[in-house]
């Protein structure tokens, strides 16, 4: 049987329709799983900035002590103001790639602070690809068996619905 565009496409749909279920249910948990961990380092963000604040206030009282008044605002080149108390003695950046739990799964701090955490994270963010994967493998070698002219068209819709997908 010769297999056009539209029975390729048809066939994956059909497949993937077996498992559309599936794949929303780890659609979903992947979106849930991401936005409590982008939560969490929100979090850490928020604390790490009133740290700073309270430090830069303690900064600022120290250098009163030693004769020194520190400048508040922000100035550009020609002295005009940036930033109304934009001036910081202190500056802290805390991001996602600072956390064992949180860290890119390729960076080498990845490789450095193994986290059982973070690679249940991947694995669950990976999941729907993972999903998507198996259902085009399955397609694929019904779509070869078409190809080769082993099955006729009647034969299709019954495999179509018979067909199971190895996750």
């Amino acid at each position: 049987m010769r297999v056009t565009s539209a029975v390729r496409d048809y066939v994956k749909k059909m497949i993937l329709s077996k498992v559309a279920d599936r794949l929303k249910a780890a659609e979903d948990a992947a979106e849930a799983a991401k936005a409590a961990r982008s939560a969490k380092v929100d979090k850490a963000k928020a604390l790490c900035e009133k740290l700073r604040a309270e430090a830069q206030e303690k900064f600022v009282k120290e250098a009163k002590k030693l004769g020194l008044t520190f400048i508040s605002d922000s100035y550009n080149y020609y002295g005009d103001v940036n930033e109304k108390n934009g001036n910081r003695a202190l500056e802290i950046r805390v991001g996602s790639d600072d956390f064992a739990e949180t860290v890119s799964q390729d960076c080498a701090a990845a490789k450095n602070n193994p986290n059982v955490d973070r690679e249940m994270f991947f694995k669950l963010i990976n999941e729907p690809q993972r999903i998507r994967d198996a259902a085009n493998a399955a397609a694929d070698k019904l779509l070869f068996e078409l190809e080769l002219g082993k099955i006729a068209k009647k034969e299709l819709d019954e495999l179509l619905k018979e067909i199971e997908v190895k996750i």
